[in-house]
C-alpha cells in the first residue's frame, strides 16, 4: 500500500513538473516570436506580457511538488553536513524543516483559496491591451502546487520513519535517479 501511495505522488509531482517544463518551453517559444516579430516586421503578438507576467508564477508553482519530494531546496548545509547521518539531532533537524515547510504550504493554500474562489465566480481575466487571459487556470495550479507540496513533505517525513526494508527507501530522491 505504502509503494502505491508513494507511486501515486511520484507520478503527480513529476507530470506537474513536466508540465512546468512545457509552460516554460511553450513560453519561451512566445516570447523568442514576440520579440522577432515586433524587431523585425512591428507587429508583436498581442497579450504576451500578460501571459508571461501570469505562466511565470504558474510554472514555478508546478514544479514545487516535485522539488519538495526530491527534498532539492535551497537551503543551507552548513549545519546538516557537520552532523552524523544517522544522528538525532540531523533527523530533529530534518523533521524541524519539514515540519516549517508544512506549515508554509497549508497556509499558502488557505490565503490562495479565496482568491481562486473569486475568480472563478467573477471569471477574472488579465486585461492588456486588446488581450484578456483568464486567470483561473494560473489559480488553480498554484492552489492545487501549495497543497500538493504540502502533502509531498508529510510523505517526506513519513518516509523518514517508515523504511523497514523493501517497504520505503528513506532516501528521498533514490528512486528519481
Amino acid at each position: 500500500m505504502v509503494k502505491k501511495i508513494d507511486a501515486v505522488i511520484k507520478n503527480v509531482a513529476s507530470g506537474l513538473c513536466h508540465a512546468a517544463t512545457a509552460l516554460t518551453l511553450f513560453l519561451v517559444a512566445v516570447v523568442v516570436a514576440d520579440v522577432l516579430l515586433r524587431n523585425l516586421f512591428q507587429m508583436p503578438i498581442v497579450g504576451t506580457p500578460v501571459f508571461a507576467r501570469n505562466a511565470l508564477i504558474g510554472l514555478t508553482y508546478l514544479a514545487l511538488p516535485y522539488v519538495t519530494l526530491t527534498q532539492k531546496h535551497v537551503r543551507s548545509e552548513f549545519v546538516s553536513t557537520r552532523l552524523k547521518e544517522d544522528g538525532l539531532l540531523k533527523k530533529a533537524l530534518d523533521v524541524i524543516a519539514c515540519l516549517v515547510g508544512f506549515v508554509v504550504f497549508v497556509l499558502l493554500a488557505r490565503s490562495l483559496w479565496n482568491p481562486t474562489v473569486q475568480a472563478i465566480r467573477r471569471g477574472e481575466v488579465d486585461r492588456e491591451a486588446l488581450a484578456a487571459i483568464p486567470l483561473v487556470p494560473f489559480y488553480l495550479a498554484c492552489l492545487a502546487a501549495s497543497v500538493l507540496s504540502a502533502i509531498a513533505i508529510a510523505w517526506v517525513v513519513f518516509r523518514m520513519f517508515y523504511h523497514e526494508k523493501g517497504r520505503c527507501d528513506p532516501r528521498p530522491n533514490s528512486e528519481f535517479q
